[in-house]
């Protein structure tokens, strides 16, 4: 008797810095991903403070959370904006 077993769903985490014009696109990515245990992506302040705020219904699988904070000047040439991560971590079920 042979058993064939499927190999296990591997879990990964995602990075990511996206033009801020594809942050919506991103997010929808990582809401269908179901292989994503954690991501970190770097978006407007304002944005971040949003989604942290009010939520997103397609990111019910996460906990969401802050990060770090990041001002214009961390950025050459200078962004226009400030910028923070937003920090998406998969609930246990």
């Amino acid at each position: 008797m042979i058993l064939a077993l499927a190999p296990a769903p591997l879990l990964c985490r995602f990075f990511a810095n996206p033009p801020y014009a594809l942050t919506a696109e991103v997010l929808a990515f990582v809401a269908k991903a179901s292989h994503l245990s954690a991501a970190d992506l770097v978006l407007q302040r304002a944005v971040m403070r949003r989604i942290v705020d009010q939520g997103r219904r397609d990111l019910r699988r996460f906990h969401v959370s802050r990060g770090l904070l990041l001002p214009r000047t961390a950025f050459v040439p200078t962004s226009t904006v400030d910028s923070a991560v937003l920090q998406l971590r998969r609930k246990r079920r």
